[in-house]
């Protein structure tokens, strides 16, 4: 198993790292820590320069008394356009994760194209893990979207891979908008027929989780279930507000632009609001290789 971490080498940046290699110690894994520089630097120094620059930096960082863990990091110093960088690495590797720290270091290019992390989002072929709090070992509460597809069986088996520690409590939120419920009301059906049709299919679709849930954890007593009448991204901030979890876990559709798109409707709202670390789990063969 491999991981890869990527890092601007900036303050905000530390948690990912932690979090890298904690990972990798949790879960035997192989980790490299990736840092893409452009081909012209602020400081005037050659490219050879700078990549000897950053190298020195990176092994200073993930060597003791920085590093924690027993597990030793690989660096690795690229030149290129990040997202480019980071997703080219990520394939070659064949990487299990990739971990990043929050991004939002132009606010023109962003604003024209997206960050770099919406960017590897937009076209990650595995689950990216954006490491925004402070490292303070397992997460305890993890706070799971499930939108009832298929595809949510994925999720789960992402969640149940974190070595999660035996106490760590997790919670399952789905957002639930009965069938034809508007359109009962539209066509002059009874307030109690109508109350009556919502509360069984909020039953069924709790049922729906649970039974999912069950099939794809070692642990299903660990997990609660929310089901909550209101938009996605509206659910899960609220259940966010409420519950105060360290990790948040959603699924993407589509690859590349149509991910990218997708991602400005529900996980770039949660991104944008959230204080925790947050892991995005796209659709297997859903990857667009140097989309970014």
């Amino acid at each position: 198993m491999k991981l890869l971490c990527a890092t601007d080498l900036l303050p905000k940046s530390e948690a990912a790292i932690e979090r890298a290699g904690f990972l990798s110690e949790a879960l035997g894994a192989d980790l490299t820590v990736l840092h893409a520089i452009p081909p012209e630097g602020p400081d005037g120094g050659t490219l050879e320069q700078r990549l000897r620059r950053t190298s020195a930096r990176l092994a200073t960082r993930t060597s003791a008394p920085a590093w924690r863990w027993e597990s030793r990091a690989d660096i690795a110093v690229r030149c290129g356009r990040p997202a480019r960088v980071v997703l080219d690495a990520a394939y070659r590797q064949d990487a299990r994760m990739v971990i990043l720290g929050p991004h939002r270091a132009n606010a023109f290019a962003d604003a024209i194209r997206g960050t770099i992390t919406e960017r590897v989002l937009g076209a990650a072929a595995c689950p990216v893990l954006i490491a925004q709090e402070q490292m303070r070992g397992e997460y305890r509460h993890v706070l799971v979207a499930l939108d009832g597809s298929p595809r949510s069986a994925h999720v789960l088996r992402e969640v149940e891979a974190l070595a999660l520690a035996q106490d760590t409590l997790a919670t399952a939120v789905h957002a639930h908008e009965p069938a034809y419920e508007s359109m009962m009301n539209t066509v002059g059906i009874g307030t109690e027929s109508i109350v009556n049709y919502a509360s069984a299919s909020r039953n069924q679709a709790t049922e729906n989780i649970r039974a999912m849930i069950a099939a794809n954890s070692r642990d299903a007593r660990r997990y609660q279930v929310s089901i909550v009448e209101m938009r996605p991204a509206t659910a899960i901030l609220r259940a966010v507000e409420n519950l105060k979890p360290d990790l948040v876990v959603l699924g993407t559709r589509g690859h590349g632009r149509l991910r990218r798109a997708l991602l400005g409707s529900v996980a770039s709202e949660v991104l944008s609001a959230v204080q925790c670390d947050v892991l995005l789990v796209p659709d297997r063969g859903t990857s667009e290789r140097m989309a970014a």
